[in-house]
């Protein structure tokens, strides 16, 4: 007598359902952290552009830098001759999240705010120096 034996047993499904379970389990932590890292990684490359259009507009400014609003990315602010419209789109980031604050005529603070989803704020001086998450 021949039994036909086609297909999968009980526990060999059990066995690829907890590997598989396993697997995404630490899988999905480390694919968290990467996006975490692309995110900040975006932000950090157009405060750079930032930075740079603010030290060209101060070469040209008697050493003062402009105050952008996010809405004037779009609408013709003092960066734009420097950046320009669209230029700082990316995949988590749109322009409308990117903001200069000058707390003096010589000092400023970049920041990018959002990110999509769980994205916080970076900020980047003048000098360069970065904070935030």
């Amino acid at each position: 007598m021949r039994r036909n034996s086609k297909g999968f047993t009980l526990v060999e499904l059990i066995v690829v359902i907890i590997v598989i379970g396993v697997l995404a389990a630490i899988g999905t932590p480390t694919m968290t952290a990467m996006v975490a890292r692309a995110k900040k990684s975006e932000a950090v490359t157009a405060l750079g552009t930032i930075r740079t259009a603010e030290r060209l507009y101060a070469l040209e400014h008697s050493g003062n830098y402009a105050p952008v609003l996010y809405t004037e990315w779009a609408t013709g602010g003092a960066l734009n001759q420097y950046i320009g419209h669209g230029d700082l789109n990316g995949k988590y980031y749109n322009e409308n999240a990117y903001s200069v604050v000058c707390i003096l005529p010589n000092t400023f603070i970049a920041r990018a705010k959002g990110g999509g989803s769980g994205g916080g704020a970076v900020n980047m001086d003048q000098d360069g120096s970065m904070t935030g998450n």
